[in-house]
């Protein structure tokens, strides 16, 4: 298995410091993993409650 995750950085939150709000979208990530299952598409969302991405647990 693998985890995909794709976020997209055009995006106005990323802006002032792409790095950290990336780093936030992964910290939110990290605390969902365990209720993630296999084959189901996760949306990723910035700070403005915007879907920038997505992740995704693959066989």
């Amino acid at each position: 298995m693998k985890l995909v995750i794709e976020i997209n950085l055009d995006n106005e939150a990323f802006e002032d410091g792409e790095v950290g709000e990336v780093a936030r979208i992964l910290s939110d990530l990290g605390g969902r993993l365990d209720a993630m299952s296999p084959g189901v598409l996760h949306s990723l969302l910035d700070v403005n409650g915007n879907r920038v991405g997505s992740a995704e647990i693959k066989d």
